[in-house]
């Protein structure tokens, strides 16, 4: 999963810093906001790619997709399946 150093040293600014301009712009703490964008790749991979659940577990930085899927399940309440089978219903 990525981290608070990860997308702070993206942008050249201390993990520290980065976490409080994060919650002065957006008034979320960083994990919650790095959670969101998370999740919104994770639901553009599942609905655009044909990746299997695993592949876009590891491009998104998750050592298992078991652990992928927890973690989308706990912020969607769908798991990556459902949520993609749900999108083939629309």
């Amino acid at each position: 999963m990525n981290q608070v150093q990860d997308y702070a040293q993206a942008q050249y600014l201390h993990p520290s810093y980065f976490s409080t301009v994060i919650k002065y712009k957006t008034g979320k703490s960083v994990n919650s906001w790095i959670a969101e964008k998370t999740i919104a790749e994770s639901k553009a991979m599942l609905a655009r790619s044909s990746e299997s659940v695993q592949e876009i577990a590891f491009r998104l930085g998750f050592k298992d997709a078991a652990h992928f899927s927890r973690f989308f399940k706990k912020h969607t309440k769908l798991s990556p399946l459902s949520f993609r089978q749900s999108l083939q219903n629309l």
